[in-house]
C-alpha cells in the first residue's frame, strides 16, 4: 500500500491509459523504435503548434478586448497547463512503450515485415 495512492486507483488509471496508448500505437503500425521515434517527433511538432495557437489566440483576444485580459490570461494559462500535463504523461507512456520494444528485440526493424514502414 502506497501512502500517495492507498487504494491503487491512480495506478490502475495510469495502466489503463498506457494500455490504450499502446493499442493505438500498435494499430497504427508503430512496432519498432524507429517508427516510435518518428511518431514522437510528430507529437512534439503537434504540441508545439497547439501551444503556439493557444498563446496566439490568447494574445489576440487580449488585444481585441483589453477588459477581458485577466480572464483570457487565466483560461489561457489553464489550457497551457492542461496541454503540458497531458504531454508529459504521454511522453512517460511512450518511454515505457520504447522500453518494451527494446526488451522484445524490435530495435529498428519490425518483427513482421523486416522494417519496411510506409
Amino acid at each position: 500500500m502506497k501512502l500517495n495512492d492507498p487504494f491503487g486507483r491512480v495506478g490502475r488509471r495510469d495502466q489503463a491509459k498506457y494500455e490504450t496508448i499502446k493499442q493505438q500505437l500498435q494499430s497504427a503500425g508503430i512496432d519498432s523504435t524507429g517508427a516510435l521515434t518518428t511518431a514522437q517527433r510528430n507529437i512534439n511538432r503537434s504540441v508545439l503548434t497547439l501551444l503556439a495557437v493557444v498563446i496566439g489566440m490568447a494574445a489576440l483576444f487580449a488585444l481585441l478586448a483589453p477588459a477581458t485580459r485577466g480572464i483570457v490570461g487565466t483560461f489561457g494559462a489553464l489550457i497551457l497547463l492542461w496541454i503540458s500535463a497531458n504531454y508529459v504523461q504521454t511522453r512517460l507512456h511512450l518511454r515505457r512503450y520504447r522500453r518494451e520494444l527494446e526488451t522484445s528485440g524490435a530495435s529498428h526493424e519490425t518483427i513482421t515485415d523486416g522494417g519496411n514502414h510506409r
